[in-house]
């Protein structure tokens, strides 16, 4: 059996395996969709295309979330008896110690985490911190992650800068400790057009802390919208605002919320219950896991 993730090793391996024995098994795990989906129009379909031809060659596709795996049934890229759904990669759980509400009385921290990109929903997190700070000075927005300046929709590093300068947001840079990191904060947001699941929204939630993220493929999957963080529409800076700042002003919510997350991080995303999805993926394919 051959499984390969990402769009690109499944590109090689399925066609690689046209050389492989006829009793090899292919699986493919689809684990976001990325640009070409966000951005729509020619590339969309470019990528519609390349996924028909080869995706035809793999007995199973694995899903993370539900959004995808209906795109691709309902563009008939791919045969519903084919397409398995396991939802997220997983977390160590353990590798994240609870932390949650310290009740303390100092600066609220907020954070974002992830590739600095416009679809990431960089632009409109500024942007809501500009909201935001028009209005509270207790409350500190923090920004960590690299620069892409190779892709189509890559943020402005000088933009940025001036951002942090003017005193809207704390640029971190890449941050070599997630898990050290987020005991520090009290909200983290990732306000993304579209995801696989976030990995870096499971790991806030089993650190205790509550999520504000998009009602957006992928990213709707690891929130229980009001129960363990907040669901705002895609490019509304306004409603990401607003939803951030309910939090700031809810404490016993964010504390509750925090407790809630981790709970369903432990009982639906630890990587020990992801791998036995793979695992009875397999043995539908025959193999006596």
């Amino acid at each position: 059996m051959i499984h390969q993730f990402h769009a690109k090793p499944i590109i090689l391996g399925n066609a690689a395996s046209i050389f492989a024995s006829n009793k090899t098994k292919m699986v493919s795990t689809i684990t976001g969709l990325g640009h070409p989906f966000i951005a729509g129009g020619l590339l969309k379909k470019l990528g519609g295309i390349g996924y028909n031809l080869f995706l035809n060659r793999s007995d199973k596709v694995i899903f993370q979330n539900r959004d995808d795996r209906q795109l691709f049934i309902d563009n008939n890229w791919i045969s519903a008896d084919k397409a398995e759904l396991i939802v997220s990669s997983g977390i160590a759980v353990d590798d994240f110690e609870f932390v949650g509400y310290d009740g303390n009385d100092r600066d609220i921290k907020v954070l974002i985490a992830t590739r600095l990109l416009g679809e990431k929903g960089v632009e409109e997190y500024v942007e809501a911190a500009e909201i935001i700070k028009s209005k509270r000075d207790n409350i500190r927005f923090q920004i960590g992650g690299e620069f892409d300046p190779y892709h189509p929709d890559s943020i402005s590093r000088k933009w940025i800068e001036e951002k942090a300068e003017e005193g809207v947001i704390e640029f971190l840079g890449y941050i070599d400790d997630m898990s050290q990191k987020l005991k520090e904060i009290d909200i983290f947001v990732l306000p993304s057009y579209r995801e696989g699941v976030p990995r870096v929204l499971l790991e806030a939630a089993a650190t205790g802390k509550p999520v504000v993220t998009t009602d957006a493929p992928g990213c709707r999957e690891a929130v229980i919208d009001g129960e363990t963080g907040k669901l705002v529409p895609p490019r509304d800076s306004q409603a990401l605002a607003e939803a951030i700042l309910s939090l700031v002003d809810e404490e016993d919510k964010r504390k509750e919320m925090g407790i809630k997350g981790r709970k369903r991080v432990e009982a639906e995303f630890d990587i020990k219950e992801i791998t036995k999805q793979y695992f009875e993926v397999y043995r539908k394919l025959g193999f006596d896991i």
